[in-house]
């Protein structure tokens, strides 16, 4: 599961008390890493393995890509990352910012 930086900080500042998750396996640049804390908007975040979502009475919940691919239904917005050659940079910006998107970065 391939998801930006920006939409997996949103998932993650919405983490519900009382639940906790183990063994997911995640890549941030192509970077193994456990700090899923305030990730880069920009980043590129590859969650490998399933992982457990469990409550703090190890009761399964879900596996983690489950849980992120319903917390993502309940949204509102849809986070996008492209990817054009950089002398379209003010033409897209223009294009996006016309359609009322907000852009990061």
């Amino acid at each position: 599961m391939k998801v930006t930086g920006k939409e997996f900080n949103d998932f993650y500042a919405n983490w519900p008390l009382g639940l906790w998750h183990e063994d997911e396996n995640v890549l941030v640049n192509g970077v193994e890493t456990e700090d899923l804390e305030n990730l880069p908007d920009t980043a590129v975040v590859d969650v490998k393995m399933g992982g457990r979502i469990m409550t703090n009475d190890d009761e399964f919940i879900d596996t983690f890509h489950g849980y992120f691919r319903k917390w993502r239904k309940t949204r509102d917005t849809k986070t996008l990352a492209i990817t054009f050659h950089h002398t379209k940079e003010a033409e897209v910006r223009e294009a996006l910012k016309g359609l009322g998107v907000r852009i990061s970065g």
